[in-house]
């Protein structure tokens, strides 16, 4: 028996729920075929909305909740989908995860993960000026603009670990949604704190404490490229871990998009693990047992 994380990307996932419902028949046919599923999903355009209604209803909300909140909604259609093509006996459980994180990082002084939609550069101005909101330039589904960026520290320790552990024995278990929330230890108590964990690192972190076989990162393009948009831009079918360093020491993966998943995907990797695969929501069977995606190995 195969054991795999599979990570579902929230932008991949945010459009319309036919491309939720394919990943999922994807992962019922996994499951069909004996493996060990463990899934976790990103949250990043879904908090961003959230956000938003918030904010245009005059109410304040912390990020640490409206991660809670999105894990919940987004754990949630992902169980029915499943329910759906499994059967309603299948065991399926969505687990709302905390996720520690150190305060003292530096990613709470350098924010870099994009929430939110992309916005045109004079509307992320007024935003900035009005709100206060850091804006950064992205590049989201080969389009080129402007996002929200909040703080993004490195996942620690998942508190839930152990009930996941029990879970999967039942069944499948969503959990990790975007990230899990962030909270940290204050005086001996737990605390939520403004920021957003990015999902592949807090994956890669579920993956290996679990000794799981493979992480599969699916996104919303097929295979890692180098020199992204650019005239001499190529796909990348497999690489090393040390390939993979050199590539990212050279600047080909941008902050908030590639870069962390290829970090996820060495973490993994030198933490255990056998294959980390990046590729398309559509095409996750197809990675896995085929061409598809970028594999990245030892």
């Amino acid at each position: 028996m195969e054991k795999i994380v599979v990570a579902i990307g929230g932008n991949a996932i945010s459009k319309a729920n036919k491309e939720l419902e394919n990943v999922c028949k994807q992962i019922a046919l996994l499951i069909e075929k004996d493996s060990k599923i463990a899934l976790t999903h990103g949250n990043g355009p879904q908090v961003g909305e959230l956000l938003l209604s918030f904010e245009k209803a005059n109410q304040k909300i912390t990020l640490d909740v409206v991660v809670a909140m999105t894990q919940a909604q987004i754990g949630y259609e992902i169980q029915t989908l499943l329910q759906n093509f499994l059967g309603k006996d299948r065991k399926i459980f969505v687990i709302p995860t905390r996720v520690l994180v150190d305060r003292r990082e530096e990613a709470f002084l350098n924010p870099t993960k994009p929430i939110g939609p992309l916005y045109a550069e004079e509307e992320a101005k007024r935003l900035m000026e009005e709100k206060g909101y850091i804006m950064k330039r992205v590049t989201m589904e080969n389009k080129v603009g402007y996002r929200r960026v909040v703080p993004s520290p490195q996942p620690i320790e998942i508190l839930e670990l152990e009930m996941i552990r029990r879970l999967l024995k039942e069944g499948i278990v969503i959990s990790c949604g975007g990230g899990g929330i962030p909270v940290v230890y204050e005086e001996g108590k737990l605390k939520g704190v403004e920021a957003v964990i990015d999902k592949d690192l807090a994956s890669a972190l579920l993956a290996s404490a679990l000794k799981f076989d493979k992480l599969v990162i699916a996104t919303n393009i097929e295979k890692v490229k180098l020199n992204f948009m650019k005239e001499n831009e190529r796909d990348i079918d497999e690489m090393s871990v040390d390939e993979a360093k050199k590539y990212l020491k050279e600047g080909h993966f941008q902050e908030g998009s590639m870069k962390p998943k290829i970090i996820a995907c060495i973490n993994f990797l030198e933490s255990g693990g056998k294959e980390a695969i990046i590729t398309s929501t559509s095409k996750i069977i197809d990675a896995i047992f085929g061409d598809a995606g970028t594999k990245i190995r030892k």
